[in-house]
């Protein structure tokens, strides 16, 4: 993936400076690529519309940690990916598979309303390795589970798709998923919606948003945690199942 542009740098930099009008505009150049994810993970728009707002607040909160020789939106996918991962352990336990409610599949690509439709399980695990290109041994690590377990949930999957598409081999979907579109687009209301939670949330005290933080502790991503300070940690989202 190519790196960063100097205007993504520019805004990156302003945002680890405090600058939350930058981190505005970063969020709306990858608000369409993030909630593509995230609605695929998911399988429901309400979802994605919730997660998409503690993408972009945990995104913000750490902005420091973005590293300077890494594409921001690899960064930023990773952070969607666990976040929605998360989502899903956090639903209601008494929630069964049975009672799931049908996803809404207006104005999606026939592929993305076959890949919403799939059990949970292999909903994840297609979206993981056929369209964000995880390795299984990296899935795997994720879901806690055996890689020969995401092995044949990954070929039932496909199996799926395949027999509800009519697509008639391994080789005739793997061009059908690269012409799936990368963005979908949120409603236009919901970008409003979101700032406003984020404003909320990273700035819970203050009736308006600052233009610019001028006390924040994270302004360089070399910061180092301070004595008793845990460093944030994608792996403490993933917690196995019981």
């Amino acid at each position: 993936m190519a790196q960063d542009n100097k205007l993504i740098r520019s805004l990156i930099e302003s945002s680890r400076n405090g600058n939350y009008n930058a981190f505005e505009q970063l969020f709306k150049m990858h608000a369409g690529y993030i909630y593509a994810i995230s609605f695929r993970l998911l399988g429901n728009i309400e979802d994605a519309n919730e997660n998409i707002s503690k993408i972009f607040t945990e995104a913000w909160k750490t902005i420091s940690m973005v590293r300077r020789d890494s594409p921001f939106i690899l960064w930023l996918k990773a952070i969607a990916i666990y976040s929605s991962l998360q989502s899903i352990r956090e639903k209601d336990k008494n929630e069964i598979a049975g009672n799931r409610k049908m996803p809404d599949r207006r104005g999606l690509s026939f592929l993305d309303q076959e890949i919403i439709s799939l059990p949970e399980s292999e909903r994840i695990v297609f979206v993981l390795n056929d369209i964000e290109h995880y390795k299984k041994e990296e899935i795997s690590d994720l879901l806690s589970m055996a890689e020969e377990e995401i092995e044949n949930i990954l070929v039932n999957a496909r199996k799926i798709i395949m027999k509800a598409s009519f697509i008639g081999s391994n080789e005739a979907l793997e061009i059908a998923v690269k012409q799936i579109p990368e963005y979908i687009e949120p409603d236009e209301n919901l970008y409003k919606k979101i700032s406003a939670e984020m404003s909320r949330e990273c700035f819970p005290d203050q009736k308006e948003r600052p233009e610019q933080l001028t006390d924040m502790d994270d302004k360089s991503s070399d910061r180092k945690p301070k004595h008793g300070e845990k460093r944030f940690s994608f792996k403490d989202f993933f917690k196995k199942k019981e």
